[in-house]
């Protein structure tokens, strides 16, 4: 039985694409501190910023140790003095200083002259991992007792006051509004009882939620809220030992935020039976199986927004945006931010990207609304969103000193790094996936009209720039922040300062993010732990018994498996070590499934019986199999698989590009009326390829003006009239005609026409030519590299860029025969190279 036909008889056929709604692997490796684990960094002393820095704090690790130990001390100051001044409170002085080179080790001290509070202190060693609240707990009972605090019970109102199980009911449906409204009034409640331990625990919960529903990208940083629920946590431990569900779901939403997965799942497991939406929503963020919601039009909001997210981690954005056709979500900008987190194609950029910008600034309107009662005015927008990052004692709706369980400074910086992460990737739509420059540059237009000042905004300019000035200005301005406020950046964007963008404007006056992130990851946890390798590049010298730990503690993550894989199995793994390391993960996760079937191409039957299960999940897959099955000449069956992916497959545009194999197989067996549905589809979609394909399609069937037609949309659409020219020199002869606009079409890209060439004609360096602009595997395969400058092309001279494309299509499928200067001689190269193209970037030269 064919190959193809298996697919049938599993019923893969079944699924239909369905029509459009609204809306792959880095080698990780080493070194964290983990307890009862050496780490080669222990006793490293971090490198020199390298440019005069202004930091307050020494290291990140330091900063989070502030950060917490400074909201239980101004709760404290609150709690003691509950009068006080705003300069009383102003007096408040918190030192907190590292004591050991790994930053696990600290003495903290606070004292208030003005407001008459002493010097309270402590030694604060860290175990287990930075965030756990036992860990500060020691501070909290330090001030209560240095400062003559005791615990106290709020009086609460019966019309407005919630308890914890309420609240976290209440917290089930996370909107902007509903996060407020609750945060208002634990405010309120928390300033009458600044050391009442339901509230701490209720006011963690809340802290919580919030950051579980940020999806902000490289500009994600659930770092100061992690802090914050610590001091909370604290707190509410040090005033009373006897947990509450409350205080149980907060810190399960605690380790699930920290990446400490193990731990969490164990928490959620003894939460009790009223928090069982709390519990599927936390076991799908910590495991991201989707499979735990059947039904996603029945489920909590909270519950549907972790679905999503597990589905983008597990699947890809279709799959999304498939649940959201079959039940509509409520409108939100979550979804958005969540879908575009992953890679998405053209068709679901357009759905997800549309009108996404508005309604971030919906969601932040219904924030502000809700916490200052007054409406958003867009002509105040940078203002508001620029409040300063608060802690919880902060300035209350009046302006005057208060608690703050969510902030407006706290909450504006949530919605400011979701505005940029808009930003980010509907640029990327418009200007790197759609093509459309015009657009592109319309959009850079208006953030810099709305958004301009922004705090945040420096590092979505470097992202979304259309031009060299303001790429190099966003660089500056960004290494600027690092400089200052170190703690505003996260590890991604620091990083990407220095690497390569559109432009080549590294920069000038960046620290080293290595000086800052001292410690690769957060001391115990593996939270940003991608991002951190790969943007680090330290994370290379552990034992085998730390990642032994490590993977014990995230077993849930991808990228921690991966790693552990390689570094316990070396370069080679057999197909029961892909399997042993990605156990949890193999059922259901799409890119574990992609890497185990990447080990079986050498066995067709083992490899296609696993790539049933994959397209199951992810029909776009189907593609991915033809070609498989082309290279290993099961051209039926191949056919079998192309077919499927034209029935099914989501990404309409990748389908388009692969439609000419299906195309030219189906007319070369006698199947012309297939191969022009399948032909007129692919144009449909109006990608590059898919209208060449027509046009080749049409060529074969001597439906000249047809075929020209196809080619000069490609020339309109691409500015690239190339395939075109090719088409009418291939065909001059046949027609006077066709003869004449080939020579009218020729003439701008040839002024003189098409000259010969010979490798003796070439002496002195070249003045013109095509060079190399970047590189890639199959130009190094080549013999080639970047800076060379190719002069000659299939016998004819070569002097731009548009020459060497009109050149290199008037050829298929022949090996590329290349005259090249390589700096300090000419030579003959003989590429063959898929398609004729080298997949890197080509630039006209001149001298």
């Amino acid at each position: 039985m064919s190959m193809g036909r298996n697919l049938v008889i599993l019923g893969i056929w079944a699924t239909g694409m369905g029509a459009w709604a609204w809306w792959k692997f880095v080698r990780i490796d080493d070194n964290l501190s983990l307890p009862g684990v050496e780490s080669s960094n222990a006793n490293r002393k971090p490198p020199t910023p390298g440019v005069d820095v202004t930091w307050k704090w020494s290291s990140e690790s330091a900063w989070l140790v502030d950060q917490v130990a400074r909201d239980i001390a101004e709760v404290c100051l609150i709690a003691s003095h509950p009068k006080a001044s705003a300069e009383e409170l102003a007096s408040l002085e918190v030192k907190v200083e590292s004591v050991s080179h790994g930053d696990t080790n600290y003495l903290v001290s606070a004292s208030a002259p003005r407001a008459k509070k002493d010097k309270a202190s402590t030694s604060l060693p860290l175990s287990g991992y930075l965030w756990a609240p036992e860990n500060f707990v020691p501070w909290a009972q330090a001030l209560q007792k240095g400062w003559k605090i005791t615990p106290q019970k709020a009086k609460q109102d019966k019309s407005t006051g919630a308890s914890g199980l309420e609240l976290a009911k209440k917290l089930q449906e996370p909107t902007s509004t509903v996060l407020m409204e609750e945060s208002n009034r634990l405010s309120k409640e928390l300033n009458q009882a600044p050391l009442d331990a339901g509230l701490h625990d209720q006011s963690a919960l809340l802290v919580g939620s919030l950051a579980l529903r940020e999806a902000a990208g490289a500009f994600s940083d659930a770092r100061p809220a992690l802090c914050r629920m610590t001091a909370h946590l604290a707190l509410a431990r040090s005033l009373s030992p006897e947990s509450t569900p409350e205080r149980e779901l907060a810190e399960a939403i605690l380790l699930t935020l920290a990446c400490r997965q193990a731990d969490a799942l164990d928490r959620i497991e003894k939460l009790p039976a009223e928090l069982t939406a709390w519990q599927r929503a936390l076991k799908l963020r910590n495991t991201s199986d989707w499979r735990l919601v059947e039904k996603p039009g029945e489920v909590t909001l909270l519950e549907r927004r972790e679905h999503a997210r597990a589905i983008i981690t597990c699947r890809d954005a279709s799959a999304l945006i498939k649940t959201f056709e079959q039940n509509p979500p409520a409108e939100v900008p979550d979804w958005s931010r969540i879908a575009t987190e992953q890679g998405f194609s053209v068709g679901e950029g357009h759905a997800l990207t549309n009108g996404w910008i508005e309604r971030e600034i919906a969601d932040l309107a219904k924030s502000w609304k809700t916490w200052s009662g007054k409406d958003l005015k867009t002509d105040n927008l940078v203002v508001i969103l620029n409040d300063p990052p608060t802690r919880c004692l902060g300035k209350n709706q009046n302006g005057k000193p208060a608690l703050e369980v969510l902030g407006w400074g706290f909450v504006a910086a949530s919605h400011q790094r979701q505005l940029c992460h808009a930003m980010d990737r509907t640029q990327v739509f418009l200007r790197d996936m759609w093509g459309v420059p015009d657009a592109a540059a319309s959009f850079e237009r208006q953030v810099l009209q709305h958004f301009a000042g922004m705090r945040l905004l420096p590092f979505a300019l470097k992202r979304i720039a259309t031009t060299e000035k303001l790429y190099r200005t966003a660089v500056e301005d960004a290494s600027a922040i690092c400089r200052k406020q170190p703690d505003l950046v996260t590890c991604c964007n620091w990083a990407t300062l220095r690497q390569k963008g559109r432009f080549t404007a590294p920069a000038t006056s960046l620290p080293r993010a290595q000086a800052w992130f001292t410690q690769e990851l957060t001391l115990g946890t593996a939270y940003d732990f991608r991002s951190r390798y790969i943007d680090l590049g330290t994370l290379y010298n552990a034992s085998i018994g730390f990642w032994d730990k490590l993977a014990a503690t995230a077993p849930y993550q991808y990228d921690v498996a991966r790693s552990y894989l390689y570094k316990k199995h070396g370069n080679s793994p057999t197909i029961e070590q892909f399997r042993q390391a990605y156990t949890k993960l193999e059922e259901y996760h799409l890119p574990v499934m992609e890497h185990i079937s990447a080990t079986l191409k050498g066995d067709p039957k083992a490899y296609m019986a696993y790539m049933t299960r994959i397209c199951q999940l992810n029909p776009d897959e189907f593609i991915e199999l033809g070609q498989y099955l082309v290279e290993k000449g099961f051209k039926e069956d191949a056919a079998f698989a192309y077919q499927a992916a034209f029935e099914m497959a989501n990404d309409r545009v990748s389908w388009a590009n692969h439609a000419d194999w299906l195309v030219t197989h189906y007319f070369d067996n006698g199947r012309t009326d297939d191969a022009v549905k399948i032909a007129t589809a692919a144009a449909e979609v109006y990608s590059y390829r898919g209208l060449e394909t027509m046009a080749k399609l049409m060529e074969r069937m001597d439906k000249w003006e047809e075929a020209a037609k196809y080619l000069a949309a490609i020339g309109e659409r691409y500015n690239d009239n190339a395939p075109l020219i090719a088409f009418l020199e291939r065909n001059q002869e046949r027609d006077p005609k066709i003869a004449d606009a080939y020579k009218q079409a020729l003439a701008p890209v040839f002024p003189e026409g098409i000259q010969d060439a010979a490798l003796a004609d070439f002496k002195e360096a070249p003045s013109d030519g095509v060079e190399f602009t970047s590189s890639s595997q199959l130009l190094v395969r080549s013999g080639l590299k970047l800076g060379h400058i190719v002069v000659a092309l299939d016998g004819h001279r070569v002097q731009t860029l548009e020459q060497y494309l009109l050149l290199r299509n008037m050829k298929a499928d022949a090996p590329l025969e290349l005259i090249i200067w390589d700096g300090s001689a000419y030579r003959q190269v003989t590429a063959t190279v898929p398609n004729r193209k080298f997949g890197c970037d080509m630039d006209t030269y001149i001298k």
